[in-house]
């Protein structure tokens, strides 16, 4: 949690999908807006997958995680997973959007 001192464009850390297809497209466009509207900092989820250990350990440390997920297959998600990362929030752009999924709890 966010304490009075800290933002979120401070704390919290957005991870999205870029892929090919539209709705990687999407997810993409609304991490790069919550960047925008200073409601965290969108960062390279590729430095992820490629092992960059500064980046990697940036991820593992940071108080809040977001990860926008295209589709179900949940490729960042599953890349921020392989890298010892546990998203505190995940959310897919094919699913239900009324939804919301965080750790140890549904809503």
């Amino acid at each position: 949690m966010l304490t009075a001192d800290q933002s979120a464009k401070e704390t919290v850390m957005i991870y999205s999908c870029a892929g090919g297809c539209n709705v990687g497209q999407i997810a993409n466009a609304a991490a790069i807006k919550l960047d925008q509207e200073e409601l965290g900092t969108l960062f390279c989820l590729a430095a992820i997958g490629g092992h960059v250990d500064d980046l990697t350990q940036r991820a593992i440390e940071a108080a809040e995680t977001v990860v926008i997920d295209g589709c179900g297959v949940a490729c960042a998600r599953l890349t921020l997973n392989h890298a010892g990362v546990e998203p505190h929030a995940h959310v897919v752009v094919t699913e239900d959007p009324g939804r919301r999924e965080r750790r140890g709890q549904q809503r």
